[in-house]
This record gives C-alpha cells, sequence and structure tokens, in this order.
C-alpha cells in the first residue's frame, strides 16, 4: 500500500489512543517492505488529530503539537 492508502485507512481512527494500537498492531503483523509508508502515514494522521483538521500537507507550525 501506498502513503495516501494508509492515510486513508488511518483517517478513520478518531481517537490518538485508537490510532496508537492499530498502528502497533500492524507494525508487528505487517510486511518490513510497507513500514515507511505506514509510519509516514501515521506521524501524518497524528499531526491531525492533534489540529483537529485534515491536510493535504502538513504545515510546519503543527509539527510543535505532536506528541
Amino acid at each position: 500500500m501506498t502513503r495516501t492508502e494508509w492515510l486513508y485507512k488511518f483517517r478513520r481512527i478518531h481517537t490518538l489512543a485508537s490510532l496508537d494500537k492499530l498502528y502497533e498492531h500492524l507494525s508487528y503483523t505487517g510486511e518490513p517492505s510497507e513500514d515507511f509508508a505506514m509510519t509516514g502515514a501515521y506521524d501524518h494522521r497524528k499531526a491531525e488529530l492533534s489540529a483537529g483538521k485534515l491536510f493535504d500537507r502538513v504545515p510546519k507550525y503543527v509539527w510543535h503539537y505532536v506528541e
């Protein structure tokens, strides 16, 4: 899957706790070749949840709010 496809999958999740749980599960059961794309989409979704908005491209100032 591409980063965009992972992002669409992660956008179904509306809480940070559920997103973390899903990411941990997928990182252990998923393919290692897709790890980079999945991690990028995970970080992108964490930024969206922190800001409360959806972004095509996350602005720099939002990354300060991501834990």
